[in-house]
Protein backbone atom coordinates (compact mmCIF):
# COMPACT_ATOMS: atom_id res chain seq x y z
CA UNK A 1 0.00 0.00 0.00
CA UNK A 2 1.62 3.61 -0.74
CA UNK A 3 -0.13 7.17 0.26
CA UNK A 4 0.84 10.07 -1.90
CA UNK A 5 1.23 13.09 -0.44
CA UNK A 6 2.26 17.14 -2.33
CA UNK A 7 5.36 18.83 -1.50
CA UNK A 8 6.39 22.60 -2.35
CA UNK A 9 9.81 24.15 -1.92
CA UNK A 10 9.77 27.79 0.42
CA UNK A 11 8.86 30.49 -1.98
CA UNK A 12 8.14 34.31 -1.76
CA UNK A 13 4.95 34.04 -4.33
CA UNK A 14 1.64 32.43 -3.83
CA UNK A 15 2.44 28.85 -4.51
CA UNK A 16 -0.18 25.82 -3.95
CA UNK A 17 0.17 22.80 -2.12
CA UNK A 18 -1.17 19.43 -3.24
CA UNK A 19 -0.48 16.09 -3.60
CA UNK A 20 2.03 13.99 -5.42
CA UNK A 21 3.93 10.65 -5.37
CA UNK A 22 5.49 10.28 -2.01
CA UNK A 23 5.63 8.06 0.98
CA UNK A 24 4.78 8.93 4.93
CA UNK A 25 6.90 11.84 4.55
CA UNK A 26 5.95 15.92 3.29
CA UNK A 27 7.24 19.07 4.53
CA UNK A 28 4.90 21.74 4.20
CA UNK A 29 6.14 25.12 3.35
CA UNK A 30 5.03 27.87 0.63
CA UNK A 31 3.34 31.32 1.07
CA UNK A 32 0.69 33.41 0.60
CA UNK A 33 -1.18 37.00 1.52
CA UNK A 34 -4.33 37.35 3.72
CA UNK A 35 -7.19 39.51 2.63
CA UNK A 36 -7.38 42.51 4.46
CA UNK A 37 -10.60 44.47 5.54
CA UNK A 38 -12.60 40.66 5.71
CA UNK A 39 -15.17 40.43 8.16
CA UNK A 40 -14.59 36.64 10.15
CA UNK A 41 -15.84 34.32 12.30
CA UNK A 42 -13.32 33.99 15.36
CA UNK A 43 -13.38 30.06 17.48
CA UNK A 44 -10.84 28.40 19.68
CA UNK A 45 -9.64 25.22 18.58
CA UNK A 46 -11.93 22.37 19.02
CA UNK A 47 -11.80 18.74 17.70
CA UNK A 48 -13.91 16.16 16.45
CA UNK A 49 -15.16 13.78 19.55
CA UNK A 50 -14.14 10.18 20.48
CA UNK A 51 -16.26 7.51 21.89
CA UNK A 52 -15.37 4.31 23.14
CA UNK A 53 -13.82 1.65 21.01
CA UNK A 54 -16.34 -0.86 19.68
CA UNK A 55 -16.66 -2.82 16.30
CA UNK A 56 -18.64 -1.17 13.52
CA UNK A 57 -21.13 -1.87 11.90
CA UNK A 58 -19.08 -1.69 8.52
CA UNK A 59 -17.18 -4.81 10.06
CA UNK A 60 -14.29 -1.96 11.32
CA UNK A 61 -12.68 -3.03 14.53
CA UNK A 62 -11.73 0.51 15.66
CA UNK A 63 -12.62 3.22 17.57
CA UNK A 64 -15.20 5.79 15.53
CA UNK A 65 -14.88 9.41 15.27
CA UNK A 66 -17.91 11.52 15.46
CA UNK A 67 -17.90 14.67 13.37
CA UNK A 68 -20.35 16.50 11.68
CA UNK A 69 -19.17 17.30 8.50
CA UNK A 70 -19.00 13.21 7.53
CA UNK A 71 -21.46 12.56 4.71
CA UNK A 72 -24.46 10.60 5.75
CA UNK A 73 -23.38 6.71 4.81
CA UNK A 74 -19.83 7.75 5.54
CA UNK A 75 -18.02 7.02 9.10
CA UNK A 76 -14.49 7.61 10.72
CA UNK A 77 -12.50 4.88 12.51
CA UNK A 78 -9.50 5.35 14.41
CA UNK A 79 -7.51 1.98 13.49
CA UNK A 80 -4.31 1.10 14.35
CA UNK A 81 -1.11 0.31 11.38
CA UNK A 82 -1.49 -3.30 10.91
CA UNK A 83 -5.00 -3.27 10.24
CA UNK A 84 -4.24 -0.69 7.01
CA UNK A 85 -1.30 -2.84 6.50
CA UNK A 86 -0.77 -6.39 4.32
CA UNK A 87 0.86 -9.07 5.06
CA UNK A 88 4.50 -8.09 3.02
CA UNK A 89 4.32 -5.00 5.04
CA UNK A 90 3.98 -6.08 7.99
CA UNK A 91 6.76 -8.88 7.66
CA UNK A 92 8.73 -5.60 6.51
CA UNK A 93 8.25 -3.58 10.09
CA UNK A 94 8.97 -7.10 12.16
CA UNK A 95 12.57 -6.58 11.03
CA UNK A 96 12.88 -3.36 12.14
CA UNK A 97 13.23 -2.28 15.32
CA UNK A 98 11.88 0.46 17.05
CA UNK A 99 12.56 3.05 20.20
CA UNK A 100 10.41 4.13 22.74
CA UNK A 101 11.54 5.90 26.17
CA UNK A 102 15.45 4.61 24.86
CA UNK A 103 14.44 1.22 24.79
CA UNK A 104 14.92 -0.94 22.08
CA UNK A 105 11.58 -2.64 20.95
CA UNK A 106 10.89 -5.04 18.09
CA UNK A 107 8.78 -3.01 16.06
CA UNK A 108 5.57 -5.82 15.10
CA UNK A 109 3.88 -5.63 18.35
CA UNK A 110 4.35 -2.03 19.75
CA UNK A 111 3.04 -0.91 15.70
CA UNK A 112 0.01 -2.56 17.16
CA UNK A 113 -0.49 0.91 18.93
CA UNK A 114 0.02 3.61 16.09
CA UNK A 115 -3.74 4.92 15.38
CA UNK A 116 -4.39 6.08 12.07
CA UNK A 117 -7.69 7.31 10.31
CA UNK A 118 -9.18 5.42 8.31
CA UNK A 119 -12.71 6.56 6.04
CA UNK A 120 -15.29 3.96 5.04
CA UNK A 121 -18.21 4.73 2.63
CA UNK A 122 -19.74 1.51 1.93
CA UNK A 123 -17.32 -0.91 0.59
CA UNK A 124 -14.89 2.12 0.30
CA UNK A 125 -12.07 2.27 2.57
CA UNK A 126 -9.68 4.40 2.26
CA UNK A 127 -6.61 5.47 4.77
CA UNK A 128 -6.57 8.90 6.14
CA UNK A 129 -2.81 10.57 6.17
CA UNK A 130 -3.78 14.35 4.39
CA UNK A 131 -7.13 16.25 4.39
CA UNK A 132 -7.91 15.81 0.83
CA UNK A 133 -8.25 12.26 1.43
CA UNK A 134 -11.45 13.10 2.81
CA UNK A 135 -12.79 14.57 -0.66
CA UNK A 136 -16.37 13.55 -1.64
CA UNK A 137 -16.98 11.86 1.92
CA UNK A 138 -17.62 14.77 3.74
CA UNK A 139 -20.07 17.96 3.57
CA UNK A 140 -18.85 21.20 4.70
CA UNK A 141 -21.83 23.88 4.99
CA UNK A 142 -20.51 26.14 7.31
CA UNK A 143 -17.43 28.06 9.36
CA UNK A 144 -17.93 25.85 11.84
CA UNK A 145 -17.60 22.83 10.43
CA UNK A 146 -14.83 24.15 8.42
CA UNK A 147 -12.14 24.89 11.48
CA UNK A 148 -13.70 21.18 12.86
CA UNK A 149 -12.43 20.23 9.47
CA UNK A 150 -8.86 21.37 9.18
CA UNK A 151 -8.51 20.70 13.21
CA UNK A 152 -9.11 17.25 12.90
CA UNK A 153 -5.22 16.91 11.91
CA UNK A 154 -3.77 19.97 13.18
CA UNK A 155 -5.24 19.75 17.17
CA UNK A 156 -2.68 18.63 19.96
CA UNK A 157 -4.80 15.28 20.50
CA UNK A 158 -4.66 14.24 16.80
CA UNK A 159 -1.58 15.78 15.21
CA UNK A 160 0.34 13.30 16.18
CA UNK A 161 -1.56 10.63 14.46
CA UNK A 162 -0.53 12.50 10.71
CA UNK A 163 2.69 11.78 10.41
CA UNK A 164 2.14 13.99 6.82
CA UNK A 165 0.98 17.04 8.66
CA UNK A 166 3.29 18.77 10.54
CA UNK A 167 1.56 21.77 12.13
CA UNK A 168 -0.47 22.17 15.42
CA UNK A 169 -2.31 24.69 16.06
CA UNK A 170 -1.41 27.06 18.72
CA UNK A 171 -3.62 29.50 20.40
CA UNK A 172 -3.81 32.03 23.21
CA UNK A 173 -3.63 30.42 26.88
CA UNK A 174 -7.41 30.70 28.07
CA UNK A 175 -5.86 30.47 31.78
CA UNK A 176 -3.05 31.69 33.76
CA UNK A 177 0.08 29.64 35.06
CA UNK A 178 1.21 27.00 32.78
CA UNK A 179 -0.06 26.32 29.08
CA UNK A 180 -2.99 23.59 28.50
CA UNK A 181 -1.84 21.67 25.27
CA UNK A 182 -1.94 23.57 21.68
CA UNK A 183 -2.23 27.05 24.03
CA UNK A 184 1.12 29.81 24.31
CA UNK A 185 1.39 31.99 27.14
CA UNK A 186 -1.04 35.53 25.91
CA UNK A 187 2.53 38.08 25.81
CA UNK A 188 4.03 35.41 23.72
CA UNK A 189 1.53 34.70 21.05
CA UNK A 190 1.33 38.26 20.43
CA UNK A 191 5.25 39.00 20.41
CA UNK A 192 5.31 36.29 17.98
CA UNK A 193 2.31 38.32 15.55
CA UNK A 194 0.60 35.08 15.82
CA UNK A 195 -3.25 35.15 15.62
CA UNK A 196 -6.57 33.82 16.23
CA UNK A 197 -8.03 31.26 13.90
CA UNK A 198 -10.80 33.06 11.49
CA UNK A 199 -12.88 31.37 8.49
CA UNK A 200 -14.84 32.89 6.34
CA UNK A 201 -16.97 31.54 3.32
CA UNK A 202 -15.06 31.90 -0.35
CA UNK A 203 -16.03 30.84 -3.95
CA UNK A 204 -17.12 27.21 -3.20
CA UNK A 205 -15.66 26.70 -0.07
CA UNK A 206 -14.21 28.30 3.18
CA UNK A 207 -10.78 30.41 3.73
CA UNK A 208 -9.27 29.59 7.24
CA UNK A 209 -6.27 31.59 8.54
CA UNK A 210 -4.71 30.39 12.04
CA UNK A 211 -1.66 29.64 13.52
CA UNK A 212 0.42 26.71 14.05
CA UNK A 213 3.22 25.40 15.92
CA UNK A 214 5.98 23.80 12.83
CA UNK A 215 6.43 20.14 14.70
CA UNK A 216 9.34 18.03 13.92
CA UNK A 217 7.95 14.27 13.80
CA UNK A 218 10.62 11.19 13.79
CA UNK A 219 8.74 8.33 12.00
CA UNK A 220 10.90 5.70 13.37
CA UNK A 221 9.50 6.20 17.25
CA UNK A 222 6.61 3.98 18.74
CA UNK A 223 4.31 7.23 19.40
CA UNK A 224 5.81 10.09 18.33
CA UNK A 225 4.07 13.24 19.73
CA UNK A 226 6.89 15.72 17.94
CA UNK A 227 8.46 18.98 19.07
CA UNK A 228 8.49 22.41 18.25
CA UNK A 229 10.64 23.88 15.85
CA UNK A 230 9.27 26.93 14.74
CA UNK A 231 5.88 28.94 13.93
CA UNK A 232 3.66 29.75 10.89
CA UNK A 233 0.49 31.77 10.32
CA UNK A 234 -1.29 28.91 7.89
CA UNK A 235 -3.90 30.24 4.91
CA UNK A 236 -5.85 27.26 3.68
CA UNK A 237 -8.45 26.19 1.83
CA UNK A 238 -11.65 23.76 2.10
CA UNK A 239 -14.24 23.17 -0.40
CA UNK A 240 -17.64 21.82 0.83
CA UNK A 241 -16.94 18.15 -0.55
CA UNK A 242 -13.28 18.09 0.84
CA UNK A 243 -10.70 19.50 -1.18
CA UNK A 244 -8.13 20.67 0.36
CA UNK A 245 -5.27 23.58 -0.12
CA UNK A 246 -2.82 25.01 1.82
CA UNK A 247 -0.45 28.10 1.78
CA UNK A 248 2.37 29.59 4.43
CA UNK A 249 1.83 33.22 4.35
CA UNK A 250 4.26 33.55 7.48
CA UNK A 251 6.52 30.99 9.11
CA UNK A 252 10.15 31.03 11.14
CA UNK A 253 12.54 27.87 11.74
CA UNK A 254 13.33 28.94 15.19
CA UNK A 255 11.75 28.93 18.56
CA UNK A 256 12.87 32.43 20.58
CA UNK A 257 13.98 31.53 24.27
CA UNK A 258 11.52 31.35 26.63
CA UNK A 259 8.57 30.30 24.31
CA UNK A 260 6.43 28.23 26.08
CA UNK A 261 3.75 25.80 23.96
CA UNK A 262 1.72 23.55 26.13
CA UNK A 263 1.76 19.56 24.12
CA UNK A 264 0.04 16.63 24.75
CA UNK A 265 1.53 13.72 27.04
CA UNK A 266 1.41 10.09 26.62
CA UNK A 267 -1.84 8.82 28.14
Amino acid sequence: MSYAVHMSSVCHCQPTLRRGPQILLVLLTGCALCASGVACLQSKSESPSEPASMPSAAGVAGRPLKASFVREGCSLFWVTVPDLMDASSMKRLEALRVEQLGEALPAGLPLTLWERLLAVCGENRRPVMWPSDLRGMVRIDDGKQALAFVRLFSSPGTNSRFPDFRYMEVAEASTPGWPMPGEMPTEQFRQLGLRRAEVVAEGEGFRVWRSAAIMQKSHGTLIDLGRVVGFAILDETVTRDGDYVIRVLWETSTVPKGVTVGLPSLR
